[in-house]
């Protein structure tokens, strides 16, 4: 639009015009009084009516001609030069001050203010350009986060089964020891257990206790000796088995953690690309619409300064139609599109798929859950305000800011605890509401009435 400056010139003109007052060039003193009530004459142009200064009208008058687009501003200076061309008056000194100034004011206000409007639409396209550019590096710095906790779970599993080999092989050896055993009990040849029938120190005697009491004291020996080694393994199988659980329980916790970041780093990076696009396609399409506007107002513009020139130069019907025909270019009003990265499935792939070899409940995962609050700040992130989650990564509905009402800060702490993809919740004074979950990475950024509670895992 035209600034108000222009505006006020461009009435005083038509009305200048319109009165068809003819004043000197210049004057000194008393002269400029006369002048400038000549200026605030009653006058009309084409179908445009402009009211004298002191009837309450002027007013209404400039804001007659701040209401129309340029593109009416452009046929309602037309309407003046059609005039000036039908009386064949000359412009006087003080018309053609004004024309100047108004020129001038095109210059100086108008078509920078039309290329500024335009450069921060620009600028702004490309801010949300670059947010979601940035959701890719967000996802570069999350996989390696990733790659580190595979890199973990890999050896702890290595770890484990290398536990379960050497269990198994001292499972094999506490069997053996059992067989070897059962052989040795079962090979046993005891010497004749019939004593002699005379209960009485006789050589026969002495001889059934002298091969007895051998047989029995290598029997004692050997069987003690076995037994012992069998206890040993057992006990070696026991302590073996109890670690190969611990062992079990670190893989479980490292799976899982790998896992939940894994899901983690895939939400975010959808979340943060569905959100950012949804901003830059509402931007882009303002954009362009707010290009065509000014496209049009930019050709109104040159119109305006080619009849002005005109009305200085001097009106000829020749001229009048090289500025009606005339095209203008406006490649400087254009709308650039940065070209948008494509979704990032090399990264997404090569984060992983985990399956379900280990049940990641609740109870799996040892790592407690506890909760920043960022009071006056939102949960600022890839958007203007965060990511929010509309939609769980289970697929589940988040009813995203109609749940937990009343300050029910335990239901939400609760909620966002249970969803691997939630980073936090917004608190809302305006009607106490806390179900207002965000994706990660979180930036809390201030907003009066809000509270950030950011999720920490310790």
């Amino acid at each position: 639009m035209m600034s108000s400056r222009s505006i006020k010139g461009l009435t005083l003109l038509l009305a200048v015009s319109a009165a068809g007052a003819v004043q000197p060039d210049s004057c000194e003193g008393g002269c400029k009084g006369a002048r400038a009530q000549v200026l605030l004459q009653t006058g009309s142009v084409g179908r445009y009516r402009f009211s004298a200064r002191g009837s309450g009208e002027e007013f209404k008058d400039v804001q007659r001609v701040a209401s129309m687009s340029l593109t009416d501003q452009s046929a309602l200076v037309e309407d003046l030069v059609t005039d000036v061309l039908a009386t064949g008056q000359p412009l006087t000194g003080t018309q053609k001050e004004i024309i100047e100034r108004l020129n001038e004011t095109f210059v100086t206000e108008t078509l920078p203010e039309l290329q500024k409007l335009h450069d921060s639409d620009q600028e702004l396209l490309n801010v949300h350009a670059a947010a979601v550019a940035h959701c890719d590096v967000d996802l570069e710095t999350n996989s390696q986060r990733v790659f580190t906790l595979n890199s973990d779970q890999n050896s702890t599993e290595s770890a484990h089964m290398e536990c379960l080999a050497q269990e198994a092989s001292l499972q094999s050896s506490e069997k053996l020891k059992h067989e070897e055993l059962t052989a040795y009990l079962k090979s046993l040849q005891p010497p004749s257990s019939m004593m002699p029938e005379q209960r009485a120190p006789t050589p026969a005697m002495d001889d059934f206790v002298a091969q007895n009491l051998e047989f029995f004291k290598s029997l004692n020996s050997s069987y003690v000796s076995l037994k012992e080694r069998i206890s040993t393994v057992q006990a070696e199988v026991e302590a073996k088995t109890a670690g190969c659980a611990e062992a079990e329980l670190v893989f479980d916790e490292k799976f899982c953690l790998w896992k939940t970041e894994v899901e983690n780093a895939k939400s975010n990076y959808l979340n943060c690309r569905t959100a950012t696009l949804t901003l830059y396609n509402e931007t882009l399409k303002t954009a362009h619409s707010n290009a065509e506007s000014r496209r049009a107002d930019l050709a109104a513009v040159l119109k305006v300064q080619c009849f002005l020139k005109m009305l200085l130069d001097g009106t000829t019907q020749e001229k009048l139609k090289e500025c009606t025909d005339a095209e203008h270019t406006s490649s400087a009003l254009d709308i650039a599109e940065p070209q948008l990265p494509e979704l990032n499935q090399r990264v997404l792939d090569g984060l992983g798929a985990p399956g379900s070899r280990v049940q990641c409940t609740a109870t799996a995962l040892s790592v407690q859950q506890h909760y920043v609050v960022h009071r006056e700040q939102g949960c600022a992130g890839p958007g203007v305000y965060g990511t929010s989650i509309q939609t769980w990564g289970s697929g589940e509905d988040s009813a995203y800011g109609a749940g937990y009402v009343d300050d029910d800060l335990e239901g939400c702490e609760a909620g966002c605890s249970a969803h691997s993809d939630c980073a936090g919740f917004v608190l809302r004074d305006s009607d106490k509401r806390c179900s207002f979950w965000y994706s990660g990475p979180l930036s809390p950024l201030a907003h009066s009435g809000y509270h950030c509670y950011e999720k920490i895992s310790m």
